[in-house]
């Protein structure tokens, strides 16, 4: 156990006896810990190539060390960053200061990973506590409040090391927190079994796209240029083939199929605005109808958005520039976060931050937003204003690209669709799977729902 020099006393939070059951075992989180451990205060210096990851606190802002696009450091770095402790599995990183303020992360079982900037390690004692109970209980939203009453700084909001030490933790016996850390850990499994499979299945649409419309695979394959076995399975399908010519041509942007042409994107599609109902209108709100903004940016590779933060009612359409558009609908953020895109899983509206794009003139939806993705870069380097970077209607009739004929965009979206719907119906489970997690965590971990009835819970969550 940690020393208790500097450590302040336990404070236990307004909510205690209301919420926490009476057989809980109030602690500080230093009392439960081998040792809290800060960063380094140092700039790291990153690397391209390394088995040496090093985890910011954007890379568990949502409480799970995603080490997908976590920065690298050399092996000097990383033994300097690690003199004092090395990050193993069961040791908990925590965010002491930023966007990501108050959420802690479990270290993985396998890579090299050290502490970034604002971070802390928390090792807690196998003997005292479950380390996936003290994680659940960190990031619980009562918690969370805590902690955020009990920050300093106003532009970049922080944690001090003692405050974060001095946490109060309200513990069941040893055979419970495994239990309770246990269902929770089941959910979270297949939480995130579910994105890295949507994952799987998104690169997997997006490579036929590149193969068909990027690279023209059945165009060489047709031309004998390339043999049929080198290729993706649907690009060599019959029925493809047959829609794609065997020769190329010259244009503007190179060599693309013969029979295709060079324009503007917006030739094809239709650019739809979005509003903002009154807010200070009760009416206008907490309806049933879905209002998107860049929030609510699907992450990974679930493509789809199918619920949002922020709900309006009819009456609020009624009375705004908001409408209510098509599933299939492809959504870009325009403005300050620009160029994070959705596909609308269900018919909801959007603030007047974003554009709808539809497929028109006979090009499809599925087609439409993986052309939009493709296109995003260049959409991003021609933002417009002096503020914040903006697309602009203009922005869309800049940007020229290749056009293949509408028949080609219909089998495209025919040969991707198992593939969205796969998505899509993951998605769903998955929104399933969370808000039981989030039904089950606050009673779980306060006493009030026992672990038996919780196991008949998660049980049928999983069904």
């Amino acid at each position: 156990m940690a020393k208790s020099k500097g450590i302040p006393p336990l404070i236990l939070p307004n909510w205690a006896d209301r919420v926490v059951a009476d057989d809980r075992t109030w602690v500080r989180l230093h009392d439960i810990c081998g040792d809290i451990i800060d960063c380094p205060h140092s700039t790291p210096v990153y690397t391209e190539s390394s088995d040496n990851f090093i985890a910011r606190t954007q890379d568990f802002g949502g409480g799970t060390l995603d080490l997908t696009e976590a920065a690298r450091v050399d092996d000097e770095t990383f033994a300097d960053r690690t003199r004092r402790a090395v990050p193993t599995h069961g040791d908990l990183i925590y965010s002491r200061e930023g966007a990501y303020h108050g959420i802690a992360a479990e270290i993985p079982d396998g890579p090299n990973v050290c502490l970034g900037q604002r971070t802390v390690l928390i090792r807690v004692d196998p003997k005292e506590a479950n380390f996936r109970f003290v994680r659940y209980w960190l990031n619980s939203k009562r918690v969370r409040s805590y902690v955020a009453g009990h920050k300093a700084g106003s532009a970049a909001p922080r944690i001090n090391l003692p405050t974060i030490r001095g946490l109060p933790v309200a513990l069941p016996p040893l055979p419970e927190q495994r239990a309770i850390a246990s269902i929770l850990g089941a959910l979270d499994d297949k939480i995130e079994l579910n994105r890295r499979m949507n994952a799987t299945l998104e690169s997997l649409a997006r490579a036929i796209f590149k193969s068909w419309f990027v690279d023209f695979d059945p165009v060489k394959i047709n031309a004998g240029q390339m043999p049929a076995s080198s290729a993706i399975p649907t690009t060599h399908d019959p029925k493809v083939l047959d829609l794609f010519p065997s020769t190329f041509q010259d244009s503007e942007l190179g060599p693309i199929p013969e029979g295709w042409s060079v324009g503007k994107f917006s030739e094809n599609i239709e650019i739809l605005s979005g509003g903002t109902p009154k807010t200070k209108v009760e009416e206008y709100w907490n309806g049933e109808i879905p209002w998107y903004t860049v929030k609510d940016a699907p992450e990974g590779g679930d493509v789809w958005v199918i619920d949002t933060e922020r709900k309006v009612t009819q009456l609020g359409i009624d009375n705004s520039a908001a409408e209510v558009f098509d599933a299939g609908t492809s959504i870009i953020s325009a403005r300050g976060t620009v160029g994070k895109i959705a596909l609308l899983g269900v018919p909801m509206s959007m603030n007047q931050s974003c554009y709808g794009i539809k497929g028109t003139n006979g090009f499809s939806s599925l087609f439409t937003y993986y052309q939009l993705n493709l296109l995003t870069e260049i959409l991003q380097q021609n933002t417009h204003g002096t503020v914040f970077d903006t697309i602009t209607r203009a922005t869309f009739e800049a940007v020229e690209c290749v056009h293949p004929t509408p028949e080609l965009a219909v089998e495209f979206d025919r040969t991707i669709a198992d593939l969205l719907q796969r998505i899509h119906r993951n998605l769903n489970e998955t929104t399933a799977l969370i808000a039981t997690r989030d039904t089950l965590l606050p009673k779980l971990l306060s006493g009030e729902l026992p672990v038996t009835s919780s196991l008949t819970a998660y049980g049928e969550a999983l069904v």
